[in-house]
């Protein structure tokens, strides 16, 4: 449920957004035309002076949401969910025709101006990974290469080029996606590893001058280790990438609860029901829950290796004791991990440096209950 209300909120905003930059208002006409400008001045491809770097848009507020969830918990799915739904959702209205739509593929849009029609080109979305390194640069570069991976453009060729480093960086990230009129800008995979050096500061500070500066929405994926050990010591970032707080979704804490038993279904069906087990047996969803304390994807990584190991040996045995050997085996780097998670919630005590290993892990509750951080719920 609470997924299905982040992506209404994520519309919600997109569309906010468009009412703020609709490209028949002639002043957002010209920031477009003026970020042109920006993205093909010969003096920037030779690293000499450019002009004002940071242009607000016209109407532009910061639009941020961020949304917290452990690993193992389908974040990468959620991220496609969200995309397709961007792309396939009807934003037409009288002014404006939508044409040339391949799936995913960024779209023309025909917009009245005064006596005459223009086109322009329209990205619902921007998927990019968080920096492995945390870096500022990093961040530029992934962007690039997502906006020349979607458009076929070669702007990472020149991602040497001063528009593209220190003061003049963001504002060209402004600018691409002001001329592409980007929907929502979506940050994946945001990890404590990640997030850890001071230098992510500087970034996560970058995506909250981009959304204040463009006005576009940004949806930042992040695990609530990372966010709690981060944004909580950002409170400017903070403020504007996620004004009301983090939305944050959590593990199913319950083998009884429906929920868990539709997945456990739905996984077994699409896992051991190709092998012919029709009917999930009904000690199934206790014992997964035990191994897996809820987390969607090590039921899936544990599922497929025992029916690929099966499918092998040309047996189609299932029990518990089989599950329970076969899938210890499956999911043995996870193990570390969910028994640190049993033992933290069970009351246990850890080390500073040990909760922070995990965090990933962890729900804001499992970190509040052994480290005092402030409160982003």
């Amino acid at each position: 449920m609470k997924k299905a209300a982040t992506l209404r909120h994520v519309v919600a905003m997109m569309l906010d957004s468009f009412r703020d930059r609709d490209l028949r208002l002639g002043d957002y006409r010209n920031h477009v035309w003026e970020s042109h400008k920006f993205l093909h001045r010969i003096d920037a491809r030779r690293g000499q002076a450019l002009p004002s770097t940071y242009a607000r848009a016209p109407r532009a507020k910061p639009r941020g949401i961020v949304v917290a969830m452990p690993v193992r918990m389908g974040m990468t799915t959620f991220a496609n969910a969200i995309e397709s739904f961007l792309y396939d959702y009807n934003t037409t209205d009288g002014e404006h025709e939508r044409s040339n739509i391949e799936g995913r593929a960024p779209i023309t849009i025909n917009v009245g101006t005064p006596g005459n029609f223009a086109e322009h080109v329209h990205a619902r979305c921007l998927r990019i990974r968080w920096p492995q390194d945390g870096t500022r640069s990093g961040l530029v570069e992934s962007f690039l290469s997502a906006f020349d991976n979607l458009f076929h453009s070669k702007y990472a060729d020149h991602s040497r080029n001063a528009i593209f480093h220190g003061k003049y960086s963001i504002r060209s990230m402004c600018a691409l996606a002001a001329v592409s009129h980007l929907g929502v800008l979506i940050v994946e995979q945001v990890v404590y590893a990640s997030v850890k050096r001071p230098v992510a500061n500087e970034t996560w500070e970058a995506l909250a001058l981009f959304t204040t500066l463009t006005g576009i929405p940004v949806l930042i994926l992040t695990t609530p280790g990372a966010a709690a050990y981060s944004l909580s010591r950002l409170p400017g970032a903070s403020g504007e990438l996620a004004p009301h707080g983090v939305i944050e979704i959590q593990p199913i804490k319950s083998a009884t609860d429906p929920n868990w038993i539709s997945i456990c279904s739905i996984q077994f069906d699409a896992t051991m029901g190709q092998l012919g087990l029709t009917n999930m047996p009904e000690w199934f969803p206790k014992l997964a829950f035990e191994l897996t304390l809820g987390y969607p994807a090590v039921l899936a990584k544990a599922l497929t290796s025992i029916a690929l190991y099966e499918v092998s040996l040309d047996t189609f045995a299932f029990g518990p004791e089989i599950f329970t050997k076969y899938a210890n085996k499956a999911i043995a780097l996870d193990l570390v991990h969910l028994r640190a998670v049993n033992f933290i919630r069970a009351g246990g005590k850890a080390t500073t440096s040990n909760i922070w290993e995990h965090s990933d892990w962890l729900t804001f509750e499992d970190l509040n209950s052994v480290y005092a951080i402030p409160n982003l719920q």
